[in-house]
């Protein structure tokens, strides 16, 4: 039992190991019969992690990032092409001839 404490303190699970501890010590003996309940979490919580790891290691150090980021970031470079060239289409609005450029508001 208290290699999964070290488990959940290693995974920087602080407040789920103290609780653990405290149910431990009352003599919980639901806690004590859920032991490998708690171990098969963990060691897929671990699992997890590591497989997340890799895969952000793997976009690191390659430059490959995912295909849906690709489309989403060639998607918004298409709006922000049409955008730039709709605005150059606007002819520009002309000044009021009777107003002063260099009047103070």
């Amino acid at each position: 039992m208290r290699e999964i404490v070290a488990k959940l303190k290693s995974l920087r699970l602080h407040g789920m190991a103290q609780r653990y501890e405290d149910l431990l010590a009352e003599g919980d003996v639901g806690i004590q019969r859920a032991g490998w309940l708690m171990q098969c979490l963990l060691e897929a919580e671990v699992t997890d992690r590591h497989v997340r790891s890799i895969r952000y290691r793997h976009i690191v150090e390659t430059g490959n990032e995912s295909v849906r980021f690709q489309q989403s970031s060639q998607t918004a470079k298409a709006c922000v092409r049409a955008r730039e060239v709709s605005r150059a289409a606007r002819p520009v609005e002309s000044l009021d001839a009777t107003a002063e450029p260099d009047a103070p508001f």
